[in-house]
């Protein structure tokens, strides 16, 4: 590794010359990574200079973060192109793909077309026959076009009854040539769902095989109201040729007599973590030709995971709705807040916390409902005959954070090579200044250890928590000790000025060169699955 001072304010050069002119394609960092505690001195902001031209200026991720296949993730992958003839002459020579290639060529999955020469060319896509599944969130940085969220916005009309819905796709999360939908409804007064049909339904373009390359292209504009929504399988879903600048609609015709429109429910385009930057980023809302939408800003739709660990529906209500208007709050701000578990205590089965409190910019309390809050493992019930255990992830956020029996909390099973994950879901994007957490405390060595918090996909803070403390229970009903909570600042976090607790020392006890016992936990400690002990709170 290599290491060097540091001195706040000042800049730090690496200069890396080549023997001849080259064409640069791809830059990979592996950060600072001699172990989690000196992990921090890796590096974070960085600028990269071709012949003293910009050309990336980013974060990359601190060393550590344990990704979904629990490979050690040290740095980050910076394309600056996504023509797929140079990627594939680069996968050639990439040691890390070709290992990955050579791990996943049991995947049933469909081999990944040819694209046609030339920057110019919009590359040729297929609806996969894959099943539907989790997909490795691979970090890839990639440059995208800017868009003012501050605009002006003028007063949006009343909602009142129409006979037209119009949704303009202004503008995609990264893809340059694809815009797609996983699912689409309308939402009546009363926020239920109102009843479209695909002959109600009329896009411009329709799909792909508006292009002269397609005839037979399944992702057609019906499979939006196909009621097959929380899915990676793109044969449900709509996909259309995008070009920057030019206008692309979806129409919805309703019947005479029909409720009011008061919002809708989305779920953006969800094949794959990569094929995820093709959903729709911006999109406009006409009622009967009038903008309901931010005039000029549109609406910003949440970008789908890749995945179905969780419902990554998106609920827009018209006169509810408030544009982004980030500030210079030091606070991390993203739709999507996880929580990734890394180890436990000191349990190789299970992994718990009591709750969970966010907070906002102002530092005031972030009302989460239930529906917002996910955890994958979802909880002991995905076990075999565990079907009524009451720990489930809502537990997390209903308010009650002292319960010592387990029954306000959260438990999930620690499965092989999985990282336990909770996922936070805002419909619109929100500014968290710190969090609050009660770890598990019916059973301590079942609570959190290390833990990670990534908002948006992108690591923000990495860390150790204690244990609940294991105070003695009350005589008397009632006068059991509050369970305390740990915070997590978020705010102007800086891992080399954050005191939080450091792992203990992994001790190993070795009698006759056999291990015998060790203090070691964490999640990728391999152990036996039939030796896991049985638990269960049930309802009352």
């Amino acid at each position: 590794m290599w290491l060097a001072p540091f001195s706040a304010n000042q800049n730090h050069y690496i200069f890396i010359s080549f023997a001849r002119k080259s064409t640069l394609a791809m830059l990979r960092l592996w950060n600072y990574n001699k172990s989690r505690v000196h992990s921090s001195r890796g590096a974070k902001l960085i600028q990269v200079f071709l012949d003293n031209v910009p050309i990336f200026h980013g974060e990359i991720q601190r060393a550590g973060e344990l990704g979904e296949n629990f490979k050690e993730t040290f740095g980050d992958t910076i394309m600056f192109t996504m023509d797929a003839n140079i990627l594939s002459m680069v996968s050639e020579n990439d040691e890390m793909f070709l290992n990955d290639w050579n791990e996943s060529m049991n995947c049933d999955e469909t081999a990944r077309p040819m694209t046609a020469e030339g920057d110019d060319v919009r590359p040729i896509t297929v609806a996969s026959n894959q099943k539907p599944g989790f997909v490795d969130e691979s970090t890839v940085f990639e440059r995208e076009g800017s868009f003012d969220f501050t605009a002006q916005c003028e007063p949006r009309r009343k909602v009142e009854r129409c006979s037209q819905v119009q949704f303009i796709l202004a503008e995609t999360w990264a893809d340059a040539y694809y815009a797609g939908l996983t699912g689409l409804q309308l939402l009546d007064s009363d926020l239920k769902p109102i009843q479209v049909s695909a002959d109600m339904l009329q896009a411009n373009p329709s799909d792909l095989n508006s292009l002269p390359e397609y005839s037979k292209d399944v992702r057609t504009v019906d499979k939006l109201v196909d009621g097959h929504n929380i899915t990676t399988d793109d044969r449900h879903m709509w996909l259309i040729p995008f070009t920057s600048g030019q206008k692309h609609s979806l129409t919805v015709n309703l019947p005479a007599g029909c409720k009011k429109v008061v919002g809708f429910d989305v779920w953006n385009y969800n094949k794959s973590w990569e094929d995820s930057f093709r959903g729709v980023k911006r999109i406009q809302v006409f009622l009967d030709d009038q903008e309901i939408s931010p005039h000029g800003a549109g609406f910003t739709l949440r970008r789908a995971p890749g995945h179905t660990c969780y419902n990554f529906r998106q609920r827009i209500e018209f006169e509810k709705y408030s544009p982004f208007d980030p500030k210079d709050s030091g606070c991390p701000c993203g739709f999507v807040f996880t929580i990734m578990i890394q180890s436990s205590q000191n349990d190789l089965y299970y992994v718990g916390l009591d709750g969970i409190e966010f907070y906002d910019d102002e530092r005031k309390k972030i009302n989460v409902k239930t529906s917002q809050v996910d955890a994958y493992p979802r909880s002991v019930n995905e076990l075999e005959n565990v079907k009524a255990d009451i720990r489930t992830p809502d537990k997390l956020v209903d308010g009650v954070n002292n319960a010592r029996d387990g029954s306000h909390s959260w438990l999930a099973p620690i499965f092989p090579n999985v990282n336990n994950k909770i996922y936070f879901i805002f419909d619109q994007p929100q500014a968290v200044s710190h969090i609050r957490i009660w770890n598990y405390s019916k059973t301590t060595s079942r609570g959190v250890k290390e833990v990670a918090v990534l908002v948006d996909d992108l690591i923000q803070y990495q860390g150790v928590l204690k244990p609940a403390h294991n105070v003695a229970r009350g005589i008397l009903p009632g006068m059991d000790a509050d369970v305390m909570f740990q915070t997590i600042n978020l705010q102007d976090y800086n891992p080399d000025l954050t005191s939080d607790s450091q792992p203990d020392e992994n001790v190993s006890l070795i009698m006759d060169n056999v291990k015998v016992q060790s203090t070691a936990t964490g999640t990728n400690e391999a152990v036996n699955q039939k030796n896991r002990p049985k638990t269960c709170v049930p309802r009352k």
